[in-house]
C-alpha cells in the first residue's frame, strides 16, 4: 500500500497498536489535511480476502520551543484518546482545553 505521508513525515510504532509520525518541515495546519488524507485512504482500502476495513483514531499535537519529547507524545496522546472516545476513526488536535477535561 502506498501511503500519502510518506516523504512527509517519519513513521514508527511506539507499542501495541499507536504509531508515531513525525513532520518536520511541513506547516501544522498541513499536517492536519495529511493525515485527514492517510486516515481516508486507510479507510477505503480493502485488506485481506475477508474486506477488512480499518480505521484510525488520531491525536496531534503542535511541538513548542523547548518541548520534551514525553511531553510531546502525552498531549498526543490526550487528543488520540479524545478521538476514542467520540467514536474511533477521527483526528483531534490537542488544546488545553482537553487537558483540562482529562484530570
Amino acid at each position: 500500500m502506498t501511503v500519502t505521508i510518506q516523504g512527509r513525515a517519519k513513521l514508527g510504532r511506539i507499542g501495541g497498536d499507536e504509531f508515531v509520525a513525525v513532520f518536520s518541515d511541513v506547516k501544522f495546519g498541513s499536517c492536519e489535511e495529511i493525515l485527514n488524507s492517510f486516515m481516508n485512504q486507510l479507510k477505503s482500502e480493502k485488506f485481506t480476502k475477508q474486506n477488512l476495513n480499518i480505521t484510525t483514531s488520531v491525536g496531534l499535537a503542535e511541538s513548542r520551543i523547548n518541548e520534551t519529547v514525553d511531553s510531546l507524545l502525552k498531549k498526543a496522546d490526550i487528543a488520540l484518546y479524545h478521538s476514542k472516545d467520540q467514536g474511533k476513526n477521527r483526528l483531534t488536535v490537542y488544546t488545553n482545553e482537553l487537558q483540562n477535561l482529562n484530570k
